[in-house]
């Protein structure tokens, strides 16, 4: 049944690139799985002359999934660094404004210069998570911070340990709920 499936994605993707250049986009591959992996390095070496291009986008966690992901083809890769601390400073105040310089601190330690997490945290502070001066975690924030490590310790790329780390009640934000 495999090798019918194969088949069948082959001369689809084939017939396409006889009409028009075909470029398939996976995003998240680091959450990708084995055998749509393989499609894709079939396609590639079995169609070497077609114009047919994949943009693979992922997280560095794809090198412990997939080691040398389609390294026989040749393939350009482009790392992306981290945000800055300053460049997260920087897009906090663009975001949510002014807020104290402790939970500045403590969003930009959480968020590892991850865009995404920074962007989720400054999510839950600009819809409304109050800051107190005792520097408590806005129940708001910590059910999101709850939900986000519940969600992201199911994922394969995710340890719990990962995720706990995100959702840990400690720092500027304060203390969870009890």
């Amino acid at each position: 049944m495999a090798d019918q499936m194969l088949l069948s994605w082959l001369e689809w993707l084939e017939a396409e690139c006889d009409h028009h250049p075909v470029l398939l986009i996976l995003e998240d591959l680091h959450w990708g799985d084995t055998p749509s992996v393989n499609f894709v390095d079939a396609a590639l070496r079995v169609l070497p002359e077609k114009p047919f291009m994949v943009l693979a986008l992922a997280r560095p966690e794809v090198d412990r999934r997939f080691p040398g992901v389609w390294k026989e083809r040749s393939p350009q890769r482009i790392n992306l660094a981290p945000l800055s601390p300053r460049t997260s400073q920087r897009m906090i105040e663009h975001v949510v404004g002014k807020i104290p310089e402790e939970s500045v601190r403590w969003i930009v330690e959480r968020s590892q210069g991850n865009p995404f997490y920074l962007e989720e945290l400054l999510r839950v502070v600009r819809d409304g998570a109050r800051w107190a001066t005792t520097a408590t975690c806005p129940t708001r924030c910590w059910a999101w911070c709850r939900r986000a490590s519940i969600s992201l310790a199911r994922t394969p790329s995710w340890s719990c340990a990962q995720a706990a780390s995100l959702a840990r009640p400690s720092g500027p934000l304060g203390q969870g709920p009890g």
